[in-house]
């Protein structure tokens, strides 16, 4: 993947925030709150991700389009650890509850 343009990147992932946000909003005994329902979130995510770049050079090939996942998952694995890192040293950003489903 090329350069990455840091200030569209940071606008872009304030804008999807806001929209995950907004989509989960709901009331609830009076109060309203946002019920971030995690592997929907990530299946959305992967399909948009899917629909970017399914006519880029990134993924004209088999090859191309392994190479790109593989890159993909890299970044991933780096940005938990550094959310879970940050988390441990500081907190959580914001409230929240997390909630298996059994």
């Amino acid at each position: 993947m090329s350069r990455l343009d840091r200030a569209y990147t940071g606008k872009l992932e304030a804008g999807v925030m806001r929209a995950i946000v907004d989509a989960s909003m709901t009331e609830h005994a009076g109060e309203r709150i946002a019920f971030l329902m995690s592997a929907e979130i990530v299946d959305v995510l992967v399909g948009v991700v899917a629909g970017v770049v399914s006519g880029s050079e990134f993924c004209a090939s088999p090859s191309s389009r392994r190479r790109f996942c593989d890159e993909v998952a890299r970044r991933l694995q780096r940005r938990i650890a550094a959310f879970q890192d940050h988390a441990a040293e500081h907190g959580t950003p914001f409230p929240h509850t997390t909630i298996n489903p059994s």
